[in-house]
């Protein structure tokens, strides 16, 4: 309100009269900024094109945009409001530009995955002017649908390469899709000819379900790839995914051979048999002393013959498949041969004990140090003989005393015996030469031993050998 002051001629106004004036002129230029920002740039609306989406076939919608503003614009779909995971199936253009007081139409598409639950689904689009920053939303709904309901989600197989014989285990991951619970499904994981078969499951809607197996891959199995795989089957459709094994290369030839002597002759077999699992090249061979070879026969001739050092190699040779096994038999008849022999050595030895000049004894004889061994040596020839050496041998189990009664002799040491030799320059008829060493047992064993043949060699060949003496000790009697 407005007064006129007592003391002048001049007007002013009131406190309050002046806060509800500047009140008013506040809410009037509020009113004024909604009612400016307030109007509408642009339309948006969602128009069904095909509300049912499948794997194959997308759901469709058009996103109308009418621009009426008084400049072109561009659009951006900023966000959308939709159940998780639904929203990224959704799929439509980055900037939509559309001229001023135009109309244009763009499309939207929803493409679900193989995985998607089967149900209705809403959303929402929030579109946004660029020139007004102005935001508009768009609503629209669409069912998914399936012709399964049950889906192998995921399948592994734990080797990749094997050995036959081993084991592989696989699992299979199944999502029910339906909005309902399915339990008309059984699993089966087959490798080779091993299957395995689970079902009598029931699974929620929206549920996993993990299925493992484990099977055996065969003994013979070949190598190369082979697959193992899983089988889905409902009473509607089944499904099948596999994963490739591969089967290592195992090489393995066997061998066998027998002996078998009779009186007079020996049958003999020798075999090899291919017991990996990949075709492999064998042979057999079989070496024979050459006087042996014409006295041998064989139940299959051989591919070659070769001649060898140590005789003649007689050779066969094989492709064997898995498990093939291929034998030879072979008989040696050496009667004849060995009657021949006999009676060759017979007239030999007869010839060499008659014309041998040489004659030789060798006796043992126990006493409280040990057993003492005695060698005689006689030229029974009315002429005289030289270079004459004698041989004597003493097995480890015992060792010679060193100290020597009569003629010392050369000691060497082998890997089995002590070696005695003794040097004779000259002999005249009838006349012996005798020579003794002590010999003692090596360890604390009791018992006796047999003490090899001496040999007699003349001009540096054998020409005659003593027989074979036993020694018996007694350890007590040494002292052990």
């Amino acid at each position: 309100m407005v007064q006129k002051s007592p003391l002048s001629n001049r007007f002013y106004i009131s406190v309050p009269n002046l806060i509800l004036m500047k009140t008013k002129t506040l809410v009037i230029t509020a009113f004024l900024i909604l009612f400016l920002t307030g109007a509408t740039a642009f339309s948006a609306e969602l128009e069904t094109v095909n509300d049912e989406a499948t794997q194959e076939n997308p759901a469709e919608f058009d996103l109308i945009i009418h621009n009426t503003g008084d400049t072109d614009d561009s659009f951006r779909i900023t966000s959308i409001n939709a159940p998780a995971p639904s929203a990224r199936w959704i799929a439509h253009p980055n900037r939509m530009e559309v001229e001023s007081g135009e109309e244009e139409r763009f499309p939207i598409t929803v493409s679900p995955p193989e995985d998607a639950i089967q149900s209705n689904y809403q959303f929402r689009l929030n579109i946004r002017s660029s020139e007004t920053s102005e935001i508009k939303k768009a609503s629209g709904t669409f069912s998914v649908s399936s012709d399964r309901d049950i889906h192998i989600r995921s399948f592994d197989v734990s080797e990749s390469e094997i050995n036959p014989g081993e084991n592989v285990s696989g699992s299979i991951t199944l999502l029910n899709t339906a909005n309902s619970r399915v339990d008309s499904f059984n699993v089966t994981a087959e490798f080779f000819n091993s299957k395995s078969t689970k079902s009598g499951y029931e699974l929620p809607s929206g549920a996993t379900l993990t299925h493992e197996f484990n099977l055996e891959a065969p003994q013979d199995a070949r190598p190369g790839e082979e697959q193992f795989s899983f089988n889905l089957m409902t009473d509607n459709y089944t499904d099948k995914v596999s994963q490739s094994v591969s089967i290592g290369t195992i090489e393995d030839i066997v061998r066998e051979q027998t002996d078998e002597n009779f009186f007079l002759y020996t049958e003999s077999t020798r075999s090899v048999e291919n017991k990996g699992n990949t075709q492999t090249d064998a042979d057999i061979n079989v070496t024979l002393p050459s006087y042996l070879s014409p006295l041998t026969t064989f139940d299959t001739e051989p591919d070659s013959v070769n001649d060898t050092e140590e005789g003649d190699m007689y050779v066969w040779n094989f492709s064997l498949e898995p498990n093939e096994r291929e034998q030879i038999s072979f008989t040696t008849r050496y009667w004849i041969p060995l009657a021949v022999l006999l009676a060759l050595i017979a007239v030999f030895v007869l010839f060499k004990v008659i014309q041998n000049p040489l004659k030789i004894q060798k006796q043992t004889v126990e006493n409280e140090e040990g057993v003492k061994v005695r060698i005689e040596i006689e030229n029974s020839s009315n002429k005289e003989i030289g270079d004459v050496k004698v041989i004597d041998y003493v097995p480890d189990l015992a060792y010679v005393d060193r100290e020597f009664e009569m003629a010392s002799p050369i000691l060497r040491k082998t890997k089995e015996y002590t070696e005695l030799e003794w040097e004779i320059e000259s002999m005249n008829p009838g006349e012996s030469r005798v020579f003794e060493y002590l010999i003692k047992p090596s360890g604390i064993s009791e018992g006796s031993i047999n003490l090899p043949e001496t040999d007699v060699l003349r001009d540096g060949e054998k020409t005659v050998k003593s027989k074979t003496v036993e020694a018996n000790f007694q350890p007590e009697d040494y002292g052990f």
